[in-house]
């Protein structure tokens, strides 16, 4: 699974432009989503365990860390040009570029008079556990 995979939009037989999901399978244990959200690009990095026809995937950052009780299960069929994962289909695509080790929020925040102004959280990427959380183990 290793590669740039591009998420198609349900029903379409082609990626929007720009992709609204990209999946980069860095290595044997990490991968990292870009998405399109209505607030700008959010990009969530994961630490992954291949697991029965799927993979269990655990956050990276400090900041997503706490909205995951255990490794979540995603369910992943394999094809040899595509994947459907969570009933989307991803294309395999040339290599794109992967990005800086931060998880990245986007998001708004009122300003003193009210008004909702945009902002991007970073966060930094933690080190990989050894095995893949359980419920209450964290």
């Amino acid at each position: 699974m290793i590669g740039t995979w591009v998420g198609l939009p349900k029903g379409a037989g082609i990626p929007s432009s720009p992709p609204e999901c990209i999946w980069h399978v860095v290595d044997d244990s990490t991968c990292v989503y870009e998405q399109q959200t209505e607030m700008g690009l959010m990009i969530s990095w994961f630490q992954y365990w291949c697991h029965e026809e799927g993979i269990l995937r655990y956050p990276l950052s400090k900041a997503t860390r706490p909205m995951f009780k255990s490794a979540e299960y995603v369910p992943i069929l394999v094809a040899d040009t595509h994947l459907i994962m969570n009933g989307y289909r991803f294309n395999r695509v040339d290599p794109l570029p992967i990005p800086e080790r931060f998880d990245v929020l986007p998001g708004t925040r009122p300003d003193e008079n009210g008004i909702r102004i945009p902002i991007r959280i970073r966060s930094k990427v933690r080190d990989h556990l050894s095995e893949p959380p359980q419920e209450g183990e964290q």
